[in-house]
């Protein structure tokens, strides 16, 4: 404001009182946003001194204003705090083109929204998918005009150039063939084009010369060029048009002289020439003249003069609703100061200067957008639009444009084709909504977006953003954040976990001043089915032939019921433990496994289990250990005389191999004991001897290689003793081998590899085996056999 609220000499004292009152001050209004701030000198940079002020009489103290020397005045001035501005990107539409069953939206620089059926690629995003909301369009160049057919489509580019893409059964492509295209190919022979239009499977263009180019399907004569010969390339029909127009069986051409001239089928008088006779060629409309703008749909015309009169002609209906033919055009009456027309089928349109919006014709599917399906033989008005320039129609569905570009949309919707994101039949205009795309995150993922929000009182990066959310339990406060760079806002959004759904999200800008601006929208969050989870289970030494207890494990899933999952077990070796013999027990959440190894079988074995819902699987593995058992029959009492020796005492010995021949057994001697001090064992799995004699234990469970004497005496160990993956370290040891040069390997099974010693035990290298290793032996050629 340029209103000085004060002017104050200048003195020696710091310290001014300022008394103010601007009750009836048109500016200060609403006082719940009004500042004070102070310059000197009647120049420089306005510096604001206190907070919001929230009454209209109040005193204000503000201590530390020097007066400067020369300055003759310290001013004061009642400022306004403003709210903060959300900036968006606009979308600028200036046409659109309307198909049978798909639409498009051309944005001012050439970008192209697609919407509706697509089943041969017509939409021309090279997909056959249908679009329920804009869907941009790329590659497609410099285009300045679209349009759409039965099932293909058209655009006219700005040097001149038509390119047709979709379906081709009926020549409506103009490149030569009847091949259909799922990407754009340039019409034959056609240059220097100003306009196109393209109905069922024909179309027409017209040259900056004025001559006027046909071609596509010519069952009815719609092409006008003297034949019903489809035309797989353009052939010239007409000379002198400013406009052009064709319908499903008749074409028109508007000539520089203000006349209108038509050719085609006639059966509903649609040629306007005073019969219903067909005509291959043009000639001239019956009674019209200072035409400045054409149109046709199915059986209709209609023709806008200078003076902003609507004549039509062709089929209509009348008060009864019952179909008549008009063979001459005629005056609509009640009509005036129209600006733009158009023509759907058995309908039509009329934009008047005032911005509104005028229908008739026939109405069983809501096309006129009236909120009724009530025929109307005269105009009636659609009372929602205002500020409409440009009305486009085909078929039964319509669009509105404003004059900032917003579109409206009604009629029939089938495979979206109105682009509200629905296949609902709309009875009114509904705002259809361009380059918004669906907002959508999956489930436990972040959604990213920026806004551009200024403020004049708060400076770059001043505000501070909050959020809230129209469903608490899938988006909270604690899951919102945002960073800041020149006024542009990041905003992350994570819904809660394992949560899915739509929610409407409230972003709110706040300045210091306390003023607010906001922004909402829709955020879907898609589900996402999680893999079942377990609890592990501790691995577990068994002797061999010994059942397990039942273990226990939990299993879960975020989308199913733990009683609907499915779990199985398997065994990596099944002659140790066979499937059938892991037994899968409890219910619901609660479920424990029971193993039963082989009888007589021992070794290392992995246990799996799977937990499945039908689409995904989760997995948990645990290490079983079956220790052997060597076990001696019992041997039964034996008699004999004085200083006599025995007979052969039989007994059966489990727990060796004997590998099919008879062996002596002669016990020698024991050492070692159960533990993990030095010289006791832990499950040692196997032996060996050097040329000394001395013994080299694979000491398993110990993680290390203990190496006697040939007597039994300690002598040294190799190993961390603990489960090391390092050179010379060891995870479960469990064969051992020493060839004839004195090398030693160890089978280092948990490390899935071989490592090699010298003589003195020394670490040599490592081999990487993959799978289980079991056993390891060296011939006297160097080559190695494992197992």
């Amino acid at each position: 404001t340029d209103h000085y609220y004060g002017v104050f000499p200048v003195g020696i004292t710091p310290t001014f009182s300022i008394a103010y009152n601007y009750s009836g001050n048109t500016y200060a209004a609403d006082d719940s946003i009004l500042q004070m701030a102070y310059r000197t000198n009647n120049s420089g940079t306005w510096t604001g001194f206190i907070s919001t002020q929230y009454t209209s009489t109040t005193t204000v103290v503000k201590t530390g204003i020097s007066a400067f020397s020369g300055i003759s005045a310290t001013e004061f001035i009642l400022g306004k705090n403003e709210a903060p501005v959300i900036h968006y990107d606009e979308v600028n539409i200036i046409s659109m083109g309307v198909g049978y069953n798909h639409s498009f939206a051309l944005e001012d620089d050439a970008t192209i929204w697609a919407m509706g059926n697509n089943d041969s690629s017509q939409l021309g995003d090279g997909s056959t998918t249908d679009q329920y909301t804009p869907t941009e369009i790329v590659g497609l160049g410099n285009v300045i005009q679209i349009d759409g057919g039965a099932n293909h489509s058209t655009i006219l580019k700005d040097d001149g150039t038509v390119w047709t893409w979709g379906m081709n059964n009926f020549c409506a492509l103009g490149d030569g063939t009847t091949t259909s295209r799922t990407s754009p190919v340039q019409v034959l022979s056609l240059n220097n084009i100003t306009m196109i239009n393209s109905y069922h499977h024909q179309n027409i263009a017209l040259k900056n010369d004025g001559t006027v180019w046909t071609w596509g399907y010519n069952l009815r004569g719609q092409l006008g060029d003297g034949t019903t010969t489809n035309r797989t390339s353009p052939v010239q029909v007409f000379t002198n048009a400013t406009r052009v127009a064709i319908g499903m069986y008749h074409g028109l051409a508007l000539k520089s002289d203000g006349t209108v001239w038509s050719w085609g089928w006639n059966y509903y008088g649609q040629l306007g020439d005073g019969t219903l006779n067909d005509r291959l060629t043009p000639g001239q409309v019956s009674g019209l003249s200072n035409i400045i703008m054409i149109g046709c749909s199915y059986y209709n015309s209609i023709a806008l003069k200078n003076d902003g009169t609507v004549w039509v002609w062709g089929q209509s209906i009348d008060s009864a609703s019952t179909y008549i033919k008009i063979t001459t055009a005629t005056q609509v009456s009640g009509l005036n100061n129209i600006t733009h027309i158009a023509c759907g089928d058995y309908n039509y349109f009329a934009v008047k200067n005032d911005g509104t919006v005028w229908a008739w014709g026939k109405n069983d599917y809501s096309q006129l957008g009236d909120g009724t399906t009530t025929d109307r033989d005269t105009p009636v008005q659609i009372t929602n639009l205002s500020d409409i320039t440009v009305v486009y129609s085909k078929d039964r569905h319509s669009f509105a444009q404003e004059s900032d570009g917003t579109l409206w949309g009604w009629g029939v919707n089938n495979y979206g084709k109105l682009g509200d994101g629905t296949v609902t039949t709309r009875n009114a205009p509904v705002r259809i909504e361009i380059g918004v795309v669906p907002l959508i995150t999956n489930e436990d993922t972040a959604y990213t977006t920026s806004y551009n929000i200024t403020d004049s009182e708060s400076g770059t990066c001043g505000l501070i953003l909050t959020m809230t959310s129209s469903d608490a339990s899938m988006f909270t406060d604690s899951n919102f954040s945002y960073v800041c760079s020149a006024d542009s806002y990041i905003i992350s959004i994570t819904p809660q976990e394992d949560q899915n759904g739509v929610a409407s999200i409230n972003i709110i800008a706040t300045d210091a001043g306390g003023l607010t601006t906001s922004d909402s929208f829709s955020l879907t969050v898609t589900g996402i089915n999680d893999a079942p989870a377990s609890t592990s289970v501790s691995s577990l030494t068994l002797n061999e032939s010994t059942s397990s207890s039942a273990l226990s494990f939990t299993i879960t899933d975020a989308e199913s019921n733990a009683t609907d999952l499915t779990v199985t077990a398997s065994s990596s070796n099944t002659s140790l433990v066979d499937n059938s013999n892991i037994i899968i027990g409890g219910t619901g959440a609660s479920r424990t496994i029971t193993i039963t190894p082989t009888a007589n079988e021992y070794g290392l074995v992995t246990i799996t289990i799977s937990i499945t819902d039908g689409s995904l699987t989760a997995t948990t593995a645990f290490m079983l250990t079956i220790s052997n058992i060597l076990e001696i029959s019992a041997i039964d009492d034996q008699t004999t005389l004085e200083d006599t020796a025995t007979g052969a005492i039989s007994f059966a010995l489990t727990g060796v191999s004997t590998g099919g021949g008879a062996i002596d057994y002669s016990f020698s001697y024991t050492f070692g004991t159960m533990g993990s001090a030095v010289g006791q064992l832990s499950m040692p799995n196997d032996v060996a001897l050097d040329t000394s004699g001395n013994i080299y234990v694979a000491d398993t469970t110990n993680n290390r290689i203990q190496v006697f004497t040939s007597s039994g005496a300690f002598s040294y160990s190799v190993g961390a003793g603990g489960p090391g993956s390092g050179p010379g370290e060891f995870n479960f040891p469990k064969a051992i081998h020493i060839d004839d040069s004195g090398k030693i390997y160890v089978v280092d099974q948990s490390n899935l590899r071989i490592q090699v010693f010298t003589s003195s035990f020394a670490f040599d290298y490592s081999i990487s085996t993959g799978g289980d290793p079991q056993d390891v032996s060296v011939d006297s050629s160097g080559k190695y056999m494992l197992l």
